[in-house]
């Protein structure tokens, strides 16, 4: 399709909420399709399911009634309803469309790539979906995938995007011994793996052939890569545990995008058991296949090109993040804070504000003192006046950085 640049498929990943798993829909986690999940008001909805083939989430209504509003049905528009993450994957696709109106020589791989790089975690306030940093600096979550889309960032990045290499494929043999367990605890099977034309993972699938003695949906999975990165490529599910509630086998193909731009070369670590101890759980054989790229897909993306590494700052590029190694004296994400006063003694911004309000209110005759002595360590003009709307600012203005959405239609 698209003269050789591939449909561009997305897929809602699922409403069964965290009791359910989306790695159980054949298409969610095909690698062919774009898994997208739902957020509500700064975390995962409530309908949302655990998913490592989810690559990324959108709005997709709450459970304080804040639907979506569709002018598709006979009757004009409506919104009673209208919430799952159906209605994600299509605000996904509008997106998707926007990058490619700006860059039309995208490739089905170049979006994955596109989104990827631009969702991020901003805007989350949830403490609950299993956030994690994979091997190359990329945040993910177990929920949430890649995180909350962003039209812009994509839009921008997709304009000047280079297309990414062809996609290589490496395959493990098949691996038999893992063994049995009736724990609650994990059984560990390691592996080790070299795939060298595979070096930059984008996609990674687990052809898993696997037995219980009951309750199949006790059942669960956890892939560990050599960088240390775990993905839960099945968890525990109580409507599967009690649908099929007796002894069965099943072979089934899991999909992870964990692993984005890690290597495959090293031990890879299969961890299985059965929850709460309720099956005995046998696996009799498991494989793996890498999808990726034998170069650096994204050799051009510099975040340390607009120099964010303030006071001579060293910056160290990670394509989805930056670090800033900080001159002696100076601290911060950008090394923005001048930690040392002028005899060597270490004080933090807030600490210094602090001692100002203090002195003033409760030592009047210091005042002046101690005001001299921040505007020292701070390298401000030493003026009274300034000292007094500080100490005020910094007690009752406290920096702040919130991120928000506005959802409106009109009809």
């Amino acid at each position: 399709g698209r003269d050789g640049k591939g449909v561009i498929y997305t897929w809602a990943a699922g409403n069964g909420d965290l009791t359910d798993n989306c790695n159980g829909d054949g298409y969610t986690n095909s690698i062919y399709t774009i898994g997208v999940t739902s957020v509500e008001e700064g975390e995962n909805a409530w309908y949302s399911e655990v998913c490592s083939a989810a690559l990324v989430a959108t709005y997709g209504g709450s459970s304080n009634n804040r639907y979506l509003t569709s002018t598709t049905t006979s009757s004009g528009c409506t919104s009673d309803g209208l919430q799952g993450t159906s209605f994600s994957a299509p605000i996904a696709s509008g997106i998707i469309a926007l990058a490619l109106q700006a860059n039309s020589t995208l490739t089905w791989r170049d979006i994955q790539h596109l989104i990827v790089l631009t969702s991020s975690r901003n805007g989350f306030t949830d403490s609950y979906s299993s956030w994690a940093t994979n091997g190359k600096g990329k945040e993910y979550s177990q929920v949430l995938g890649f995180g909350f889309m962003d039209a812009e960032a994509m839009v921008t990045q997709a304009a000047s995007w280079t297309n990414v290499p062809s996609q290589t494929t490496c395959m493990t043999s098949t691996f038999t011994g893992s063994g049995s367990t009736s724990g609650s605890s994990y059984k560990r099977d390691v592996r080790l793996i070299s795939a060298p034309d595979c070096s930059y993972l984008e996609h990674v699938t687990i052809d898993i052939s696997f037995s219980y003695t009951r309750y199949r949906g006790v059942t669960e999975f956890i892939l560990v890569s050599p960088a240390g990165t775990e993905s839960q490529l099945m968890h525990y599910r109580n409507e599967d545990a009690n649908h099929y509630n007796t002894a069965g086998s099943l072979s089934w193909t899991f999909m992870s995008v964990h692993f984005w731009r890690e290597s495959p070369d090293g031990q890879w670590t299969l961890k299985f058991k059965s929850y709460g101890g309720h099956s005995v759980v046998t696996v009799s054989s498991w494989s793996i296949t890498f999808y990726g790229t034998s170069t650096d897909p994204l050799p051009n993306i510099d975040l340390c090109i607009s120099s964010p590494c303030q006071n001579n700052g060293t910056c160290e590029n990670n394509v989805y993040s930056y670090n800033c190694q900080c001159t002696d004296g100076f601290s911060g994400t950008n090394c923005q804070t001048n930690s040392t006063d002028s005899g060597g003694i270490r004080l933090s911004s807030s600490l210094k504000h602090w001692w100002i309000f203090v002195s003033l209110a409760i030592i009047p005759d210091l005042f002046i003192f101690f005001t001299t002595v921040v505007a020292d360590v701070s390298g401000t003009v030493p003026v009274i006046v300034s000292g007094i709307i500080a100490a005020v600012i910094a007690k009752s203005s406290p920096a702040e950085a919130t991120v928000g959405a506005t959802n409106g239609a009109v009809c």
